[in-house]
């Protein structure tokens, strides 16, 4: 499993939640979704619609860009057609089934994110996506099951580390 940042973690929730409702069953975040024939895991799926979160920090240059054109025309190609959440990054190169969607996950009240899934930023709701998404990264990250303990030098250190 690659990494889940707690923003992707977010912004999976508020698609979640607009797109399949109230039911957190149903939450499919934290590439707990799994495509059939090793497709590349999505970030978030909803029928026929793969969401993808493309932070800046990951998905920047030219390495990325092509890696992520790559991953895109696996999944058009098997059916699906790809949104990609830019996270302050241009747009990639267009192609049929493919739909670049500006964002700043800076802007704490992910205006866009909200948007793209028809929800409503009512306090309800916002309330509800944060709840899910620290849920999320609890069940993502037990800290007890995930330390370890290493004698360096006579001194006992401990680190956490998420799976």
């Amino acid at each position: 499993m690659h990494a889940c940042s707690k923003e992707e973690i977010k912004i999976c929730a508020i698609l979640s939640r607009g797109l399949i409702g109230d039911d957190y069953d149903e939450f499919r975040a934290g590439h707990a979704c799994k495509l059939l024939n090793g497709l590349p895991q999505p970030d978030f799926v909803y029928g026929k619609y793969i969401f993808q979160y493309d932070s800046h920090y990951f998905h920047d240059g030219d390495p990325a860009v092509e890696r992520d054109m790559r991953v895109n025309q696996r999944h058009i190609q098997a059916g699906y057609s790809v949104i990609r959440l830019r996270d302050r990054l241009p747009p990639l190169p267009t192609c049929d089934g493919l739909t670049c969607v500006a964002m700043n996950a800076a802007d704490r009240h992910l205006t866009s994110v909200y948007a793209w899934a028809r929800l409503a930023p009512t306090p309800d709701n916002v309330r509800k996506v944060d709840d899910w998404a620290a849920r999320r990264l609890g069940e993502l990250v037990d800290v007890t099951s995930s330390m370890f303990r290493m004698e360096t030098g006579g001194l006992l250190t401990t680190r956490s580390w998420g799976r």
